[in-house]
Formats: structure tokens, C-alpha cells, sequence
């Protein structure tokens, strides 16, 4: 259990990197999930480098942070916090200790642009409704100041899961940022996140705030939800007969099983007949109507005050020319609906998008592709990136729930950073030119040249209209990755007159708070020169990605190319959502969080269930920090890319975690409480160990044991204190591991560091393989002739050396009790 706290030029770089954008140019087939596409410069030193002692700081990790709470109950936060090694996973060493530290600051919401609808350039037709009652606005809080708010401190925790209380709040928006040091004084990267309070009253939407559509709505914005021209016959069925004869459709003929369901890759064998009367032109026209009519209403609600729209029941057919755009603080209920994407040529369209929107969400209905009408042979870039619904730009405190996702050609759903009517994909990206050796002092401000391995830039200008409260320090983009040799770097930030009035320890991509009389900031970073530095493209932007926004309760089905395609975003939230018959196409997998986005962070994967997918690829991440995987059902495979990843209580086939190095794939952890019967796969990839290694401990293998029928250690795995009997034994790094009765099959390189062995025969070697801290009992070694085997600070009782040469062992300061070592 946690301890509980008490504490009261730019579009170029970018569309390489990501699909999810107004108008995205295209990425080359296989992009999507191959981590080593687009790889970028190396910028960093060989694998086994080590900072200086100094610099080997504590690593801190948020968990799900709820984005609105009442003001009646306690808001907290829970995070995680280890040493520089990862000790008390990866070899069993509770002994550090950590003060945890805490700042809240009341914020100031930005400021919305007033919007027109959608993207049709129609103007607005005049609403006849009254207008509701506009809800009562939460006080207007102070702007709070980052770098001079009281910092709290809680003393004395332990490695692991920890709790901050921070007591119940009043209303208004807030930041929180929080960091750990170690007992030597070595400060973490401090984490920012952010959160609403407000009154249980204000949260509820009254009759009064909820709009109810109409007939003479309809006729009024010109919108048609009574399109039934599709209709699908699976192979061997009837086929089915116009739904209404004045209204022409098409049938479509599809190849299937016996139950209906399409086979895999359907849509390259489907015929589709048309009616005759059957007018294209005029239907795209109707459809291109509808979806701006749509957008014109919503608009027109939103701006008369109404929380919430009900839509008519019925089926509205949108263009692929346009979008429904999501206004914001408007729960748009589809009331069963159906969003039908009329079918066209192309690789890029949207059906439903949230624009930079805050407090939006849409929920109860279907969002159905043009899967079975798309235009394959004449589109480009195989047709990949329709998308369902799409949350981009800054969006926040939005959600998206209870819907049908399917039929779509390209993504279901998807998020990102993107240009919008809210302005460019960042608010600001300014160059970091990096001028002289050394670290920068916290206290002074000033650069101490004394420090090598580290180096220094000039100020950079945080001033002007287009900076807001943040700013990420980063690649420029591109297939982004670690600029330098370690993630961490030192900011401080200056006023008038280089005054120095903040510093801290930040994580790259990872946005932090400007203090409000900040003009400049300097960063030191983990470099061995100038020149390497500034070959990294570093800078001081802002970046507009979604965050604390939810995916609840969807199921997509049959979506050709991803389920559901994730890259920017923060403290995103997928719960309780199923994927069917997903990624036949491409990207080929269910949930896809796509290559190379380091600003994929705190990703929350929750009760969300995995079926039929055609290839076998459920959930894929290929990039990111800290996506935390609870309580799923389906195969797990994380990139050695994914960096802190977290698994506990996921269950159904397999799971594997690669693992690269500490800079790469860092501080994931894999508890014992997951349960994957066919298999579980820890640091593999075929790479030779170096520094770091993926650990899991406390699992318990044998006769009788349910839990991981099969676990493969890799070359970067370790299993730490796990108990193993009556089974064959032959994983390469094992600490403080028990074995009882069971065969010990050398491995090739093998590590093993404080383990127990009572009766076990262990045979053959090959490798250069370690025993340290190690007791053997009535252990038998037998047939080992080649190879080497180092046994360090052993001890060996009652031990038997079957046909072994000596010059096969080393024995460095071992015990012997009642055992003859082999002979010459």
C-alpha cells in the first residue's frame, strides 16, 4: 500500500512525425510502428556512460491525476519515486530514502478565442431558441507565481508508490509540481500536472442547460439524419433490399464467416452495386450540408449558454470535406445517432474533431467510417489516415464516451499536437544555443565551469505575446528521442537585470511552469562539448498536446489500419474500452502509441479488453514516458523506446517488455500481479547486457503455479526475488532468487547475485557466467567443462563436482563445508 501524505521549417519536421493533424502530409507505409524509422542523429555516448556522481539523481513518476475534483473532497496525488538504480526492484534494496517535495499554485485558465463553426466557411443561421441559463463560473483564482509559492516538504519515504494528500481545495484551476531528493541531497525532475476544483452544483447539468433537437431544427440548418442508402450483405446471405425506394443507395458484398463477420483485409474483395438514380454528386453535396449544418447548430447552442444538446435518433451521412467541430464547455449527446462517413478518395479526412477544445464531450452514438465505399484504388498512401474521431491541439477536461467506433479505413480514434483555429501547433519554439563548459548554480544563477561534462547555453527570451505559463525544453521534433546523454537537464530562469528568480531540474518534452516575472532562461544539460550540444537542435517551446482528457467505454470494431492511434498527449485516461477485430491494414494493431513521441506522457491504459485482433497485435508502444497499464486484457508489447512503463493486473495472453538501457527504457516495473498464461517476456531483444536491465520480483514458479506458464528473461531482464521449484532454471540475471529441486542450464553471460539453491543440479556452461553473495546446498554441478564459472563470496555445503575440470571454475573468497572441489 502507499504511504499516505498528509500536505494540506516547422509543419515540414512535424508531419514526419505524426498523422494526426488538420491536414497532415504523408508518413511512408510502416512508419507507424517500426521504432527505427526516421531514427534520428546519434547525439549521445556509448551505452555505458555514467554521469558524476553528483548528477546520479533520484527518478520521480506520476500516476493518474483525476482532472476535476469537487470542492468537498481531499485532491492527491500519487507518484513514484526510486533511487538512481532502481535498487529496491532490481536487487532487493529498500535502504533509500527520499524528501518529497510539494508546490500548489492557483492558475488562470487561457483564454478562448470566440469561434465560428466547423471548417465549411457557411455563416451561422439564426437560432430561435431561447437562451439557458448560463452556469455560475467558479472564482476567478489569482495567477499564482511558480517560483515563489510555498514549497512543502514531507520527510523520510520509502522507495516505491507514495501518496500526497493536499487536502480539499476551493474552487479554481490549479498546477502542481513535485519532486524528490535523496539523502544526499540530489534533487529529481520535478513533474508538473494540472487540475480543477469545482462545486458538485456546478458540475451537474440541469433541463434548464440541456437543448433538445427538433424537427424544425433540421429544416432550419438544412441537416438530414434519415440516410439508409448502405447496406451490407455478407456472403451467403439475402441481399437486402432498399430501405426506402426514394431514396437510391448501394449494396455492398463482402466475403465472410458463417456468423456474418467480415474476413480479415474484406475491403479488397467487397463489390459495390449501385441503385440505379444513384446521383454521387448530389449525395456528397446533401452530405457536405449536414456536417456543416451540424456544426452551424452546435455553435449556435453553444453560444446561447446550453451545457448540453440531445440530437435526433437517425443516421447523418457527413463529407469527408469537412468535420463536426466540438465547441467547447458542450456535452453533445448522440442519443443512438449515427455519424455515416460518405465515402470518397483520399488519405486524409476527419469525421469528428476537438480542436484545442476544453471541457467538450461527446458520447452515446456511432461514428461509422466508409470502410466499405472508400476509394482504395485511386487514394494515396494506402488510404491510411481517416480518422473517427480525432482530439488534437491543446484540448483539455474533454472526453469522449460510450460510442460505436467502426468501419473506419484509417484510425478510430486519435490524438496529437496540430495546427487549429486556436493558432500553430506550438505557441512558441525558440532555438537554445548552447556557449560555454559547466553546470549552472541554483542558488546564483551563474554557470560553474569547474564541472565537467556538462554545458551551458546563453538566455533565451521567454517574453512576448505568443509565450504563455509553459515551456518544454526539447528536440525540435522529428523522430525527437534524448538530445543529449541524459534526459534531465538544469534551467534557471531570470528577470530584469539577469536576476535569477527559479531553478530547477527538468525533463525533456516535459513542460514546466515560466514564473510570472520571468524574461529569460538558461539550461545546462549532460553534454561533452559546445559543438555536440548544439548539433542536438535543442529548444524552448510550447507545444499545443491535449491533456486530461478521457476515452471511456468506446468499442471499436473493425477499424482497418488502428483501433486507436495515440501520440502527444498528458495525463490521458483509456478506460473500460474494447477493441474488436482491429488493425488489419499497415499499422496493424489495436492501440498503436506511435513512434518517436516522447511527449506521449502519463498515459493511463485502464480495464480496456483486447479481442480477435487479425495479427495479433493488441497494445504497442513505441515511444513515450510513463504509460501505466492496469487491469487489461490482451498482448502487451512496449519498445524499448517506452520509457517507465507500468504493468499490474493485466491479464489474457502475453506480455513483453524490451529493454534497451537506463536512458532508453528506464525505470519500468512489472509487478507480480499480472497474468499472462502464455507467456511473459522481460528484456528482450537480443542485445548484449551493458548498464541496465528490466526486473520483476516476487513471482513464484513451479508445479501448480498458475500465473506466466512461460517467462523468457532476455539479455536486459532480471527477476529478483522470485521462487523457483521442481522446474528447470535457465534465466540469465537472477537476485536474491530461492531454487529447490530444480536443473540449472547455464546461461551465456548470466548473472546471479544473492541466491539460494537447495538440491539442484546445475550442468553444461558455454558462457561467462557469475555467482556472487550465492549459498549452494546438496547442489550438484555436473558435465561442466568449458566456459567459465565465477563464484564470488559463495558458499557451497554438501556439494558434488560430477565430471567437471577445474579450470572451468574460479572461486574468489568462497566457503566450503563438506565439499571436495573438482580434481586436475
Amino acid at each position: 500500500m502507499p504511504r499516505l501524505i498528509h500536505f494540506a521549417v516547422f509543419l515540414a519536421a512535424l508531419a514526419a512525425a505524426s498523422c494526426v493533424f488538420a491536414a497532415p502530409v504523408a508518413l511512408k507505409p510502416g512508419d507507424q510502428t517500426d521504432p527505427s524509422a526516421g531514427k534520428p542523429a546519434a547525439t549521445s555516448t556509448p551505452r555505458g556512460y555514467e554521469p558524476a556522481e553528483a548528477f546520479r539523481a533520484p527518478y520521480v513518476s506520476s500516476y493518474y491525476v483525476q482532472p476535476i475534483v469537487t470542492s468537498s473532497v481531499p485532491a492527491s496525488i500519487r507518484f513514484y519515486v526510486t533511487d538512481w538504480d532502481q535498487s529496491e526492484i532490481r536487487y532487493g534494496d529498500d535502504s533509500w530514502r527520499f524528501t518529497a517535495h510539494v508546490q500548489l499554485v492557483r492558475s488562470e485558465p487561457a483564454e478562448r478565442p470566440k469561434l465560428s463553426p466547423g471548417k465549411s466557411g457557411a455563416k451561422k443561421t439564426a437560432s430561435k431558441s431561447k437562451k439557458a441559463p448560463k452556469p455560475k463560473p467558479a472564482p476567478k483564482p489569482k495567477k499564482g507565481k511558480a517560483g515563489g509559492e510555498k514549497v512543502t516538504s514531507i520527510p523520510d519515504l520509502s522507495a516505491g508508490d507514495n501518496e500526497i494528500d493536499l487536502g480539499v481545495l476551493s474552487p479554481g484551476d490549479y498546477d502542481v509540481c513535485f519532486w524528490c531528493t535523496d539523502s544526499k541531497g540530489r534533487e529529481s525532475h520535478r513533474v508538473w500536472q494540472q487540475f480543477r476544483v469545482r462545486d458538485a452544483a456546478d458540475l451537474e447539468i440541469t433541463a434548464a442547460q440541456t437543448y433538445v433537437m427538433t424537427e424544425q431544427d433540421l429544416a432550419a440548418y438544412k441537416i438530414k439524419n434519415d440516410d439508409r442508402r448502405e447496406r451490407l450483405a455478407p456472403s451467403g446471405g439475402a441481399e437486402p433490399k432498399p430501405a426506402d425506394p426514394k431514396q437510391p443507395g448501394y449494396v455492398v458484398k463482402f466475403p465472410s464467416n458463417s456468423k456474418g463477420v467480415p474476413v480479415t483485409a474484406a475491403y479488397k474483395q467487397r463489390v459495390v452495386e449501385y441503385d440505379p438514380g444513384y446521383d454521387k454528386d448530389a449525395v456528397e453535396k446533401e452530405a457536405l450540408q449536414t456536417t456543416q449544418g451540424l456544426n452551424e447548430f452546435l455553435a449556435d447552442k453553444a453560444d446561447e449558454g446550453y451545457r448540453k444538446v440531445v440530437l435526433l435518433p437517425g443516421t447523418y451521412r457527413l463529407s469527408a470535406k469537412a468535420y463536426v467541430t466540438m465547441p467547447d464547455y458542450l456535452t453533445v449527446d448522440m442519443n443512438g445517432a449515427m455519424f455515416k462517413e460518405n465515402g470518397f478518395t483520399g488519405c486524409h479526412a476527419t469525421m469528428v474533431r476537438f480542436e484545442s477544445t476544453d471541457d467538450a464531450h461527446l458520447v452515446n452514438g456511432t461514428i461509422a467510417g466508409d470502410y466499405w465505399e472508400h476509394d482504395y484504388e485511386h487514394s494515396d498512401h494506402e488510404s491510411e489516415w481517416p480518422l473517427g474521431v480525432s482530439i488534437d491541439g491543446e484540448s483539455r477536461y474533454s472526453s469522449m464516451e460510450k460510442l460505436k467506433v467502426i468501419d473506419v479505413t484509417g484510425y478510430g480514434g486519435s490524438n496529437g499536437v496540430a495546427s487549429d483555429r486556436r493558432g500553430g501547433m506550438a505557441r512558441f519554439s525558440r532555438p537554445v544555443n548552447f556557449t560555454e563548459p559547466g553546470e549552472l548554480d541554483r542558488k546564483t544563477g551563474k554557470v560553474n565551469r569547474t564541472v565537467k561534462g556538462r554545458v551551458t547555453s546563453d538566455f533565451v527570451d521567454v517574453t512576448g505575446k505568443d509565450c504563455g505559463n509553459w515551456v518544454q525544453l526539447c528536440k525540435f521534433l522529428g523522430y525527437q528521442g534524448r538530445a543529449f546523454r541524459e534526459w534531465d537537464v538544469t534551467v534557471c530562469f531570470y528577470s530584469v537585470g539577469k536576476r535569477l528568480v527559479g531553478a530547477e531540474t527538468a525533463w525533456q518534452y516535459r513542460k514546466i511552469r515560466i514564473p510570472d516575472e520571468a524574461m529569460y532562461l538558461r539550461v545546462s544539460v549532460d553534454c561533452p562539448n559546445v559543438v555536440e550540444a548544439n548539433k542536438a537542435e535543442f529548444t524552448a517551446s510550447d507545444f499545443r498536446m491535449p491533456y486530461n482528457c478521457t476515452v471511456a467505454n468506446c468499442a471499436f470494431t473493425h477499424v482497418r489500419c488502428v483501433g486507436y492511434a495515440a501520440s502527444a498527449m498528458r495525463n490521458f485516461l483509456f478506460k473500460d474500452n474494447t477493441f474488436l477485430r482491429c488493425g488489419e491494414a499497415l499499422a496493424m494493431s489495436s492501440f498503436d502509441a506511435e513512434d518517436g513521441w516522447d511527449m506521449m506522457q502519463d498515459t493511463y491504459m485502464d480495464g480496456n479488453k483486447f479481442w480477435a485482433s487479425p495479427y495479433q497485435t493488441d497494445i504497442v508502444t513505441c515511444g513515450g514516458h510513463n504509460f501505466v497499464f492496469e487491469r487489461n486484457v490482451g498482448r502487451i508489447y512496449m519498445w524499448e523506446r517506452t520509457f517507465g512503463c507500468v504493468g499490474r493486473y493485466n491479464s489474457g495472453i502475453n506480455g513483453v517488455f524490451r529493454c534497451g538501457s537506463r536512458r532508453q527504457s528506464g525505470y519500468a516495473r512489472a509487478t507480480d500481479t499480472n497474468d499472462w498464461p502464455y507467456g511473459l517476456e522481460l528484456g528482450v531483444g537480443g542485445k548484449v547486457y551493458t548498464d541496465w536491465d528490466f526486473a520483476m520480483r516476487g513471482l513464484k514458479f513451479g508445479p501448480g503455479k498458475k500465473q506466466h506458464a512461460k517467462v523468457t528473461v532476455g539479455a536486459m531482464g532480471r527477476l529478483v526475488c522470485c521462487d523457483f521449484q521442481d522446474m528447470e532454471v535457465g534465466h540469465a540475471r537472477l537476485t536474491k532468487c530461492r531454487m529447490k529441486n530444480c536443473v540449472g542450464r547455464q546461461p551465456r553471460g548470466g548473472e546471479w547475485d544473492g541466491c539460494e539453491m537447495h538440491n539442484m543440479t546445475f550442468t553444461g556452461s558455454g558462457g561467462e557466467n557469475s555467482y556472487v553473495n550465492c549459498k549452494f546446498v546438496k547442489c550438484t554441478l555436473k558435465h561442466v567443462f568449458s566456459g567459465k564459472m565465477t563464484l564470488r563470496n559463495c558458499t557451497l555445503k554438501k556439494c558434488t563436482f560430477d565430471n567437471c575440470e577445474k579450470q572451468a571454475f574460479d572461486f574468489v573468497d568462497c566457503t566450503f563445508d563438506e565439499t571436495e572441489l573438482p580434481k586436475e
